[in-house]
């Protein structure tokens, strides 16, 4: 991966950390994307299926950068086999969007304060999840 762009991924990650990026999401179902001056950049995770012919089961990230124009000007996907380095970059800025999209430190701040000693926690809530544990 070309400097510049390690460089512009570690300062949208540090900028996401400090609450200073808007992400939004695509229609992908894991896949977010925040608009700059210059263009966009969108991150994505998943993992192989067994139709991908040489990543089955293989935890893989992506990066596209746009430019103004709404054109890919960089595309990579990466695998933690295949390049280490890239993959951790990568998989750190779509953990940060993920978390910056869903309001985690919100939503475990909330949590945290509702924690008090004598609380007794959790509610029966069987109409709002299914038995697997999904809404």
């Amino acid at each position: 991966m070309k400097q510049n762009i390690i460089v512009l991924i570690d300062k949208v990650i540090k900028k996401t950390s400090k609450k200073q990026a808007v992400w939004s999401k695509t229609s992908s179902p894991n896949e977010f994307s925040l608009k700059l001056p210059g263009g966009r950049i969108t991150t994505d995770s998943w993992t192989g299926e067994d139709d991908d012919n040489d990543r089955p089961g293989q935890e893989m990230v992506d990066i596209t950068i746009y430019n103004e124009s709404g054109d890919v000007a960089f595309s990579r996907t990466y695998t933690k086999q295949e390049d280490p380095d890239a993959f951790a970059i990568v998989a750190e800025l779509h953990q940060e969007a993920n978390a910056s999209y869903y309001q985690l430190d919100k939503t475990v701040d909330s949590m945290l304060a509702e924690m008090g000693d004598d609380k007794i926690l959790g509610e029966d809530d069987e109409d709002e999840y299914d038995s697997a544990g999904s809404i």
